[in-house]
């Protein structure tokens, strides 16, 4: 959350709630048919880590389309979007950290069965499209903006931990999300 101001997060997040979620209906991964990933990028060694996991959700048959932020001003700096990875950057982003990219809000208005929520860093950009969601049941960490997911796991995160301990953290939360998401 060092991106920012802090004032600025907290008039970002004021007004941050569910808007549009039909009842919460538990689903596993087995189960899904659709799913949706938002995870920060700015770390291409934590992209990485996300790409693979689509890789093996889409050898279970799954449709999956992740969005990543990164935390960048200009376009070029932004990598392309490929098969269903989408990016985008600060361009993309208004004073009050909501998106105004039409990908985004496409992503938003997306019903997936299940969106995995990969923030671990409680980044108001990835809160604001979790909170716009459609999707029917949403899983991630236990951090700032706990309330807006139907399942969460305890993962804590600070803005001096070091590079490895938050990829750490994004490897731990995606084996959790693996493990129990199976057993629903």
């Amino acid at each position: 959350m060092g991106y920012w101001a802090p004032w600025r997060v907290k008039w970002a997040l004021f007004n941050v709630k569910q808007s549009g979620r039909t009842a919460k209906k538990a689903m596993s991964i087995s189960r899904a048919q659709r799913i949706g990933i938002v995870y920060d990028a700015t770390d291409r060694e934590a992209a990485e880590i996300v790409k693979e996991w689509v890789g093996e959700l889409r050898t279970m048959q799954k449709e999956v389309n992740s969005l990543g932020f990164v935390n960048v001003k200009y376009e070029e700096e932004i990598p392309k979007s490929k098969l269903s990875m989408d990016f985008f950057g600060l361009k993309h982003i208004n004073f009050s950290l909501k998106p105004t990219d039409p990908i985004v809000i496409n992503f938003e208005e997306e019903p997936f069965d299940l969106l995995f929520d990969l923030n671990i860093d409680a980044n108001p950009v990835l809160l604001n499209i979790v909170s716009k969601s459609k999707a029917g049941f949403i899983v991630g960490g236990a951090g700032k903006g706990k309330e807006l997911r139907d399942l969460y796991f305890e993962i804590k995160a600070s803005d001096t931990e070091s590079r490895d301990a938050k990829l750490k953290k994004l490897q731990d939360l995606i084996q959790n999300i693996k493990k129990y998401t199976t057993k629903i």
